[in-house]
């Protein structure tokens, strides 16, 4: 009896594992066939964005360093996938809703589906930078450093993206909150300013920011000769596995009766 229980929770993991990759791909194939150039806009905004950023921080603010480029570049890359995973778990759900009538597919393999796209953005896009450092010899890229980083910021974005799809389904007014969250986490979380240009009394408080810290940590990882800050990371993947053990808990508790609040 209990081999056949084994039996049946391993069938069910590998059936949810495939729905999770055929709804991915799937996802990934519909953001590609929506625009004419498909895929080179997953490349071009982060590129785009940089070039805007290093005209305001180099031709106005007059800063300007060796490898200004790239560590606008790098922290773009980490904010834009944390922005759009977890701003995108808004509407994670509602394509369930639709399904639900002819197929039934747990909710948040919709959460996960969408955060995995993301992440395949983020991996061709450190792909391209990690071509381009070595290329041109202006950062020290570290591959076991960037996977570390790379881990904790797709578990903490898989957390985050559950909770934010769970109550955007209950109160869908909560979209406009997350909204305007990233728009101050974009100015406050060391996009365009290095750690060392905060005061040195604010430099734990702003490491506490998740942001800050994964787009600080992702920098050294790719472009300084320095070694990342373990002890916040690993306080980080702590509280990432509590919130996404909350909100996994509550997306299949509530999993039935979502559609209620969404329909």
């Amino acid at each position: 009896m209990r081999k056949t229980n084994q039996a049946s929770t391993i069938s069910q993991v590998i059936t949810a594992l495939e729905y999770i990759c055929r709804l991915t791909v799937v996802q990934i194939r519909q953001s590609v066939k929506n625009y004419t150039f498909g895929i080179v806009w997953w490349l071009a905004d982060p590129v785009i964005n940089t070039v805007i950023l290093y005209l305001v921080t180099v031709v106005v603010m007059g800063r300007r360093t060796q490898d200004t480029a790239v560590f606008l570049l790098v922290g773009l890359l980490m904010f834009r996938f944390l922005q759009t995973a977890i701003s995108g778990a808004c509407t994670s759900i509602i394509p369930a809703i639709g399904l639900s009538n002819r197929l039934y597919i747990p909710k948040h393999a919709f959460v996960i589906r969408d955060v995995l796209a993301e992440m395949l953005k983020l991996f061709i896009g450190i792909l391209l930078l990690f071509m381009g450092i070595s290329l041109f010899d202006i950062g020290h890229f570290s591959i076991l450093q960037t996977l570390i980083v790379t881990f904790v910021a797709v578990l903490f974005t898989l957390a985050s993206a559950s909770i934010v799809a769970l109550v955007t389904a209950i109160i869908p007014d909560f979209r406009l909150i997350v909204g305007y969250t990233f728009r101050a986490l974009f100015f406050v979380s060391g996009t365009f300013f290095s750690l060392e240009r905060v005061p040195e009394e604010w430099k734990n408080l702003f490491l506490m920011n998740p942001f800050a810290l994964l787009m600080h940590e992702l920098r050294i990882a790719m472009i300084y000769p320095d070694s990342l800050n373990l002890n916040l990371l690993g306080n980080l993947i702590l509280i990432s596995l509590a919130m996404g053990v909350i909100g996994y808990f509550w997306l299949v508790r509530l999993d039935r009766s979502l559609p209620k609040y969404v329909l």
